[in-house]
């Protein structure tokens, strides 16, 4: 049975620069009592224009009866994050039974279409995996070895020795593959193998960096990756289009240990190469390379207590060169290009999110916290508010004294707000520009003003732990 449900978004209108994005967050929540388990599929809207939220559920029967009373069962999801797109790769498998049989499925958002990719029997398979960016699901077997499957056919594709996973820009000196390629390592050949879409398998060399005089490199974006070993020193080097040579490692080689203290990778579309380095037990080192110049665009040193076992970099999202997320910290993220270090609000659905668009011109992929004043919330022409690390709201002041009916002035390089014949001086030390907007922290703002913020939780009811709306008054 299919059921249809009209699902309405929050209503935003495109102002005259025509920012317009909404983000959707899709959730499957379940409930079971002695009758058996009931699911729902759960839409939260976040208009970008105010940061509002709104939440649509509708119930999902086809999925519980692949359910039993009395049993215990987990829930893995993923989602396809490409703008408008809402469907959901799910497993669905018994709680603590690692012989269990398990359940691949998919669900459209929109149509609420559901479909069963995959019926993993009890003994045919110890896990089901999706792929989904390549298209591909795995089955793996007792002895660690995995069998691929397309996700839209069911067509069997090809046998890995290993556990597969996606290539997310590491390993720089497997030159051929790019980013998303489905690897795994096997251990007869000592070799990474690359599992090409069409079920060919690619023997990948690794040749050693401490071999005297080898050298390889790979195309990154426009410039040229290439590690070589020089004497007892290992130099890896970004070349630019121009042949400007750019030094990004270099490694004694008579140092202990010294290849775990660097790592280079780079992002989704090749815009960036970055290194990483530990400076100490106490401090790192990120820099930022854009490959259409090769010229170093950041450089940030930071405190930490990692080791580089324990702490590796990720992109946000493979649609988008724009933010880099750090496990180093498991709660803060920065901007490649700026260095803005951003507290993240923790969702328990984050993972699970897409846009109507992409809103490259943003930021940080934090939510837009919402601000009311006298019932009317600050309108967003761009970044909205957002959460520093430090706990500071920062919020476009030009917006906010829109919405105060207050006004703000340049002169002599000092910009000045003015609300109810009191002005307030922005320090500059506290300012952070970005896409030609000042943002400032809010509370050094109503605080200057006389006014007051109050934090209401409507927010966090539909994404836990979200961050809250703010009042102020």
């Amino acid at each position: 049975m299919l059921l249809v449900l009209l699902f309405i978004p929050i209503s935003s209108s495109a102002d005259a620069s025509g920012f317009d994005v909404q983000k959707h967050y899709l959730d499957i929540a379940y409930s079971f009592n002695d009758e058996g388990y009931t699911f729902k599929a759960k839409t939260t809207t976040v208009d970008y224009t105010t940061g509002r939220m709104a939440t649509k559920e509708e119930v999902i029967p086809e999925l519980a009866e692949w359910t039993k009373p009395g049993h215990f069962y987990e829930l893995r999801t993923d989602i396809e994050k490409k703008p408008g797109t809402y469907l959901m790769y799910g497993v669905l498998y018994e709680r603590d039974k690692p012989d269990t049989e398990r359940v691949l499925f998919s669900y459209q958002f929109q149509t609420h279409e559901f479909r069963v990719i995959k019926h993993l029997k009890s003994g045919e398979g110890t896990w089901l995996q999706p792929f989904i960016s390549q298209g591909v699901y795995e089955i793996v077997h007792q002895d660690g070895s995995a069998a691929i499957y397309s996700l839209a056919t069911g067509k069997y594709i090809n046998k890995a020795v290993g556990t597969v996973s996606a290539y997310r820009g590491e390993f720089l000196y497997l030159p051929t593959v790019q980013y998303g390629d489905l690897l795994f390592y096997d251990n007869n050949q000592k070799s990474y193998i690359h599992l090409k879409s069409d079920g060919k398998l690619i023997k990948l060399e690794r040749p050693s960096p401490t071999d005297e005089n080898v050298q390889y490199s790979r195309k990154v974006g426009k410039s040229t990756y290439r590690r070589y070993k020089k004497g007892s020193e290992v130099r890896v080097e970004l070349v630019a289009p121009s042949g400007k040579v750019t030094v990004l490692n270099t490694v004694n080689l008579n140092i202990r240990n010294s290849w775990q203290w660097t790592y280079e990778m780079f992002s989704p579309q090749g815009k960036y190469v970055t290194t990483y380095k530990i400076l100490s037990k106490e401090s790192s080192r990120l820099e930022v390379f854009d490959t259409d110049t090769g010229k170093k665009i950041n450089s940030m040193v930071f405190q930490t207590r990692a080791r580089f076992s324990d702490s590796y970099l990720y992109w946000r999202r493979t649609g988008s060169d724009h933010i880099v997320q750090s496990a180093m910290s498991a709660d803060y993220y920065f901007n490649l290009k700026n260095g803005v270090y951003v507290r993240e609000s923790n969702s328990g659905t984050s993972s699970n999110w897409t846009y109507s668009s992409f809103p490259d011109s943003l930021m940080v992929e934090e939510d837009p916290i919402a601000i009311k004043y006298k019932d009317q919330f600050v309108q967003y022409t761009g970044q909205g508010t957002f959460v520093s690390k430090n706990s500071q709201e920062y919020v476009p002041v030009r917006a906010l004294m829109k919405t105060l009916s207050g006004t703000l002035t340049s002169k002599n390089g000092v910009t000045t707000l003015s609300f109810n014949q009191k002005k307030l001086a922005l320090d500059k030390s506290k300012i952070i520009t970005w896409d030609s907007q000042t943002y400032y922290p809010l509370r050094d703002i109503t605080k200057a003003f006389g006014l007051q913020m109050k934090f209401r939780n409507s927010r966090a009811n539909y994404v836990a732990n979200g961050y809250p709306e703010i009042e102020i008054y």
